[in-house]
This record gives structure tokens, C-alpha cells and sequence, in this order.
């Protein structure tokens, strides 16, 4: 079969035929059909994969996030990981989570300038004004 050049196999509808009606063969309506079920099938997990990768770096930020807003240290980040791993073994998500100081400072860059460029994009277009204010601390000692 395989070397018997006057025939082709159609990956798509998995027969066999002769080359010279390979052009009717893409043509008909059952060759046409199952093509656009691969597509389908195809597109579905395209988007199942980009969805996990989405849901994972989501909780990546999250976690950065409750790191920040609690001052906890930046080192946490692998340990907590690996409770949550410990917690929920059976999911495919938390057993891809990985964490470590450089995804952690990586994700607090990233967002640091988010926040750079929306403050920016308000002051630009907005007027603003500061205030400056004179405090003085326990050891008497001015400060602006």
C-alpha cells in the first residue's frame, strides 16, 4: 500500500481511493463534514488548553496578590503552592502551579506597571494637584 503511488489515504475520513478522484473525494459532503468536526474538535481544545494557561497565570496573580496586600514575605510564595497542592491533590490546575521569588517579583513588576500606566493615562488627561504636608516624627525630627 505504501508504495502504491495511484492511491491516497484521506486522514479526515480515514478511506482509501484513487488519486485521480482525490479532488472529488474533497468535494463531497461526508469528507466535508468531518473536516469541519476535526476543526471543531480542534478549536474546543485550543481554547480548553489557552483557558487552563489563562486560569493558571490568574492564580499566580492572586496569590502574588494576597503575598502583597498581607506584607507577607515573598518567599511564602513556594510554600504556600505547596499547601494548596496538598490541599486539592486531585486537581490538575493546582498540581501545575508553580511559584518561586522570581515569578512573584516578575507579577508584582507587571502589575506595578499596570498601575504605573493607569495613574498616568488619569493624570495626563485630568487635572491634579498635590498636597504637601509637614510631619514631624517620635524623635522630633521634621519631616515633608
Amino acid at each position: 500500500m505504501k508504495d502504491d503511488l495511484s492511491r491516497f489515504r484521506c486522514i479526515i475520513c480515514d478511506k482509501l481511493g484513487e488519486c485521480q478522484s482525490l479532488s472529488k473525494h474533497e468535494n463531497t459532503s461526508s469528507h466535508q463534514e468531518n473536516a469541519k468536526k476535526i476543526q471543531k474538535t480542534s478549536e474546543k481544545s485550543d481554547q480548553l488548553k489557552l483557558t487552563f494557561w489563562e486560569d493558571l497565570f490568574m492564580n499566580q496573580i492572586r496569590i502574588t496578590a494576597f503575598i502583597v496586600n498581607n506584607n507577607l514575605p515573598l518567599s511564602i510564595g513556594t510554600k504556600l503552592v505547596d499547601l494548596i497542592q496538598c490541599c486539592f491533590s486531585d486537581s490538575k490546575l493546582a498540581s501545575q502551579l508553580v511559584m518561586n521569588d522570581k515569578i512573584i517579583k516578575n507579577v508584582c513588576s507587571g502589575i506595578s506597571e499596570f498601575l504605573k500606566s493607569q495613574v498616568y493615562q488619569i493624570i495626563s488627561t485630568k487635572p491634579f494637584s498635590l498636597l504637601v504636608d509637614e510631619t514631624t516624627d517620635c524623635s522630633n525630627k521634621k519631616q515633608l
